[in-house]
């Protein structure tokens, strides 16, 4: 089983194999608290910010196969086979550097 990682939002594992969250949060929100999460205490300009968030936003939205089920706005939220969370964390890690 996929580990959690401390900046994801609280997933479950549903009894069809998926890791899913379960409050609404659109990709771009996912995209967005995982900024916060990683820059608590940390000092970054608001292009910075914006430049990283829609680095990962366009990178799982155009290609969700690889990292995990897309949510729009009007989708309830995203969710990710175990392969997919750890593609997502490979990502979400290689930005981060």
């Amino acid at each position: 089983m996929t580990e959690l990682k401390y900046y994801m939002p609280r997933l479950y594992n549903n009894t069809k194999g998926f890791w899913g969250n379960g409050n609404q949060q659109s990709t771009y929100e996912l995209c967005i608290y995982i900024r916060g999460q990683l820059t608590k205490n940390k000092s970054y300009s608001s292009d910075e910010d914006n430049r990283w968030v829609t680095n990962l936003y366009n990178t799982v939205k155009n290609d969700p196969n690889t990292y995990g089920t897309y949510a729009g706005l009007n989708s309830w939220s995203h969710y990710f086979t175990d392969k997919q969370l750890k593609n997502f964390y490979t990502l979400v890690e290689s930005i981060s550097s």
